[in-house]
Formats: C-alpha cells, sequence, structure tokens
C-alpha cells in the first residue's frame, strides 16, 4: 500500500459520513421553515361584533355559548365580555378607563410596569394622543394583519395582541388570553 492514499473502503465510509451530515442539515431546515409556515396563519377572518338576538335590551353583545356565562365590562367608551373567573383593577398611576388590568380571581393583582412583569391575563391601555393603527403598524409591526374590529380599524400583532383604532389619532392596546373571544363580545359606545 502506498503513503498518501486512503483505500476505497475508508472513502465510501467518509462519503457516507458526509451525505449524512448533508441530509441532516437539510432535513432540519426543511423542517424549520415548515414549522414557522404553520405558525404564522395564513387567513383569519376579521373580528366584527354583531348584537346577540338574545341580548339583554340591546346592551349585550355577541357571545357564543362559550361567552354566555361571562361577566360584562363596561366604561364610557366601549363594552366586552370576560371569564367569569377574572376580576379587573386599573393601575393606580395611570387614567382609571383608559388603563385597565384583568386578574385570575384568587391572586392578588400585580400590575405590569417598566420591566417588572405582573400578573395579568388580558390588558387594554390607550395609546398617546398622535398615534395611528397606520403609524404603529408602519413603525414596529409591518407584518401585522389589518383587521377590523367592532368596525374600527385594528391590526392584529399576534394572536394575543391587536390594537384598535380609537380615533383619528389615538389607539388601544389589547392584549391577553381569550382575545379572539373577547374581541367578538366587543362593542363601541359611540
Amino acid at each position: 500500500m502506498r503513503r498518501g492514499y486512503l483505500t476505497p473502503p475508508v472513502m465510501i465510509i467518509l462519503a457516507l459520513i458526509t451525505l449524512g451530515v448533508a441530509l441532516t442539515l437539510y432535513f432540519n431546515t426543511t423542517l424549520l421553515k415548515n414549522i414557522k409556515n404553520k405558525s404564522t396563519p395564513s387567513s383569519e377572518p376579521s373580528v366584527q361584533a354583531q348584537p346577540s338576538p338574545i341580548s339583554d335590551a340591546g346592551r349585550e353583545p355577541n357571545g357564543s355559548a362559550e361567552t354566555a356565562n361571562w361577566k360584562i365590562y363596561e366604561n364610557k367608551y366601549f363594552v366586552f365580555k370576560y371569564p367569569p373567573n377574572w376580576f379587573y383593577e386599573s393601575p393606580s398611576w395611570l387614567p382609571q378607563e383608559e388603563n385597565v388590568s384583568f386578574f385570575m380571581e384568587g391572586t392578588k393583582a400585580d400590575h405590569s410596569d417598566g420591566d417588572h412583569k405582573g400578573n395579568e391575563v388580558f390588558i387594554f391601555g390607550f395609546g398617546a394622543q398622535g398615534d395611528t393603527v397606520d403609524k404603529i403598524r408602519k413603525d414596529y409591526y409591518p407584518n401585522a394583519k389589518e383587521i377590523t374590529v367592532a368596525s374600527r380599524k385594528a391590526i392584529k400583532i399576534s394572536e394575543s395582541h391587536v390594537i384598535i383604532s380609537i380615533s383619528s389619532d389615538r389607539i388601544m392596546n389589547i392584549s391577553g388570553q381569550n382575545l379572539s373571544q373577547i374581541l367578538a363580545t366587543f362593542r363601541f359606545l359611540d
């Protein structure tokens, strides 16, 4: 045997190892792409509230059997239903009707503030004067899906975060659990 040359069995083993590594990398990359594509929703209906035929004197928004026993939150701007095992409280340092956090019953309210993550299960809060859905989408969430909520323009950031246009220069952030069910019962009072 001459020095510097590999025998055919060694070359075949090296070729098989190289092929195995290449196939593993290819399939992992393809699998990762498929997982990412499945996690981004392709077509979702817009969310619009409609009056319920069994409403309480026209006051109660649309609700399915799942939301039939839910509590009603109402302020001077809007009304919506929320799960019966939640309670709400406004942070003391923010305007009461424009910022409300919901918590699970049996827990002590711990509001998020800055870097502190609280234990809210659902939050809504008005944005600063001058903010618009279009501006927020352009500046921060270019891939957000445009939807409507209670006939108002909105963008869906994720399954648990929506930004709704309140007026021509004001927005409201809504995020948390049961978002699609809550938005289905949501309506403005103006």
